[in-house]
């Protein structure tokens, strides 16, 4: 019975709010290290993601197709922050991030895809 009459209290307070938020993303951040992760994304925040990754690499003249715009949002993902393509140029800079071997071999991964794009192979 108390559960109940706690639930329906909650519902009473948020049922007249004059805005519907939703959430889009959880961050996880590790506070000693500063290392980010992302531990949930919402569907429609993951679309805006993809179709705002696909128009940064039309507008750097980069070959899109649907396995680099799946390993930019993996990245992406995986350090908690939006990658731009000066970010992604520097791959020193990637490979530092790297806290494990996940993380290096999906660096590495991208790494691969990103020089064949950039050669127009």
């Amino acid at each position: 019975m108390t559960t109940y009459q706690n639930d329906r209290d909650r519902d009473s307070f948020f049922r007249n709010l004059p805005h519907r938020y939703e959430i889009t993303k959880i961050v996880r951040e590790n506070k000693d290290t500063k290392h980010k992760e992302v531990i949930y994304q919402s569907m429609e925040a993951e679309q805006r993601e993809k179709s705002g990754i696909e128009k940064m690499l039309v507008a750097a003249g980069i070959q899109v197709d649907k396995k680099l715009i799946n390993l930019v949002l993996r990245l992406n993902k995986k350090f908690g922050i939006y990658h731009t393509v000066d970010m992604l140029n520097k791959s020193e800079a990637l490979l530092g991030k790297c806290a494990d071997k996940r993380e290096k071999n999906l660096v590495k991964d991208f790494l691969v895809l990103w020089e064949e794009k950039e050669n127009g192979i």
